[in-house]
């Protein structure tokens, strides 16, 4: 796959290869590899992380500067734009639910 093919709200079926300090390293199913950021994995603190080779499905949020996917994967924020017409609306929605706002503008 080529660098940054994938737009913004993109749902992607991933499997966990490894745990950062950061995040969850992630693939997707075409080998194109990332992270999901710690913030953006559960929303419940002190839930344990996926493990190594868990599938999941993450919300394409941006690229890192080297061209890394950078995804969410928390369920509920996940269903919310997998299922809306309009997938900023429904991310600017979970932002005002939680009071965490939309990310990565």
């Amino acid at each position: 796959m080529e660098p940054q093919a994938r737009v913004r709200y993109e749902v992607v079926r991933c499997s966990v290869y490894g745990h950062a300090p950061y995040g969850l390293l992630i693939e997707s199913e075409d080998g194109e590899r990332g992270f999901v950021d710690s913030s953006y994995i559960t929303d419940n603190p002190g839930e344990p992380w996926p493990a190594v080779g868990q599938q999941l499905r993450c919300v394409v949020l941006c690229y890192t500067g080297d061209g890394r996917l950078c995804a969410a994967a928390i369920p509920l924020y996940v269903e919310m734009v997998a299922a809306a017409d309009d997938p900023a609306a429904a991310a600017d929605q979970w932002g005002s639910l939680t009071g965490r706002g939309r990310q990565h503008d």
